[in-house]
């Protein structure tokens, strides 16, 4: 079940001076669970890669907070954002196992977030066959297709589902 206050979650736009990136939440969640896959770049190979990216304006970060106490519990991304065509790909990222409701309240915040503040009539996302959160994703958006062994983790080809929210679908 999801929470009635729509302000329980907060998204907070990174910037360049902030001392959080996506890089060092990532780092943080393999330090602190380290079952999770590896992840091999450096902080310097992230920001090669990602400086390009994050210079354009088709690329937000987000601290995801709890509005309660403030406590960081993930990251949002809205990348890919395609202006002309009012498209956008998100990834969120929590840092702790959650329930079922908070996953639910904290896509729904990001996917509005496109729709109210950027203008966009449709969110994609991906989700990797197998990952246990699949349910609570289609409890969100609907299943548009799967790229076929497009995914590598654990040592395991996977297939990628592809998932999509158009404006007015969401009862965010």
């Amino acid at each position: 079940m999801t929470t009635e206050n729509k302000d329980y979650i907060i998204l907070r736009r990174l910037e360049e001076t902030d001392d959080i990136t996506v890089y060092t939440f990532l780092q943080g969640i393999i330090l602190d669970k380290p079952n999770l896959e590896f992840f091999t770049y450096t902080k310097e190979d992230y920001e090669r890669k990602f400086s390009q990216v994050r210079e354009g304006d088709n690329y937000r970060e987000f601290e995801v907070l709890k509005a309660v106490d403030k406590r960081r519990i993930g990251i949002a991304v809205i990348y890919s954002i395609d202006y002309e065509n009012r498209n956008g790909e998100i990834r969120v990222s929590l840092i702790e196992e959650c329930e079922q409701g908070l996953l639910i309240d904290v896509l729904k915040k990001v996917i509005n977030y496109c729709f109210d503040n950027l203008n966009l009539r449709k969110v994609i996302g991906y989700l990797p066959e197998k990952n246990k959160f699949k349910d609570i994703i289609d409890k969100v958006a609907h299943n548009e297709g799967i790229l076929r062994n497009s995914y590598f983790s654990h040592g395991e080809i996977q297939n990628l589902l592809i998932y999509g929210v158009l404006k007015g679908e969401s009862d965010g």
